[in-house]
């Protein structure tokens, strides 16, 4: 198994498996190729004829909104894809569905919903204070309806009882989206840095709510698989 990536960051490894640059791959080696999600399709220049392709949402020429500043980039990437790839794999079945409306059946579909691993991790320390009831929304900021919805819900959980902390543990990756937000409000809610996966366990388990967010009103964003 080699993972091949175009943004190495000074990383030799990661999860004991090496990097590869994508611009020192040779592909013809591999007996199969997956990319993960649209983007990464551009690091294949020929493709592959055992190509997989993770996909996140399909995108057409009107949502999602919040992908206006690259949506003729994706969708040519989507293109190449219906070109080039031999399995789109999706989180579920409203975007494959919408694949196959707009480029028919030409690969095989496959539903590969997100999961949580088979065995996890051992208990470890709990990171709340034992004296709050904790509320957590874990995973990356990806819409700017978030940071004004958890800032909301901070505010009005702490005015309903000030024993709630609200907590959010993960990645503002909005510099990746259209859109304009306001920031989240450290005096509302304990905002941590990202820690390795196996910590994560510890926040989830020792939480007494965890929020689920919608990017948007339309199902196809909202990535349902992903909550277990």
């Amino acid at each position: 198994v080699r993972l091949v990536t175009d943004r190495r960051r000074g990383m030799d490894r990661l999860d004991r498996i090496h990097l590869t640059s994508a611009d020192r791959m040779d592909w013809t080696e591999c007996d199969a190729v997956k990319v993960c999600y649209q983007a990464s399709i551009d690091l294949i220049p020929q493709g592959h004829p055992h190509l997989i392709t993770r996909m996140c949402r399909v995108v057409d020429e009107e949502y999602p909104k919040r992908d206006d500043h690259r949506r003729d980039e994706m969708l040519r990437q989507q293109e190449k894809i219906r070109d080039l790839a031999a399995i789109v794999a999706f989180n579920d079945e409203v975007n494959a569905q919408r694949w196959r409306d707009r480029y028919g059946d030409k690969q095989q579909v496959l539903i590969v919903p997100t999961g949580c691993p088979e065995q996890l991790p051992e208990e470890g320390t709990n990171p709340f204070p034992q004296d709050k009831r904790i509320v957590l929304f874990m995973g990356s900021l990806t819409s700017h309806r978030f940071p004004g919805a958890l800032n909301g819900l901070a505010r009005r959980l702490r005015a309903a009882s000030p024993d709630i902390e609200v907590h959010f543990l993960g990645k503002n990756s909005l510099q990746h989206y259209a859109g304009e937000s306001e920031p989240l409000d450290p005096s509302l809610l304990t905002i941590h840095e990202p820690v390795d996966e196996e910590k994560t366990w510890d926040y989830v388990r020792n939480a007494h709510v965890g929020i689920g967010l919608a990017p948007s009103e339309h199902p196809f964003e909202s990535e349902l698989s992903k909550i277990y």
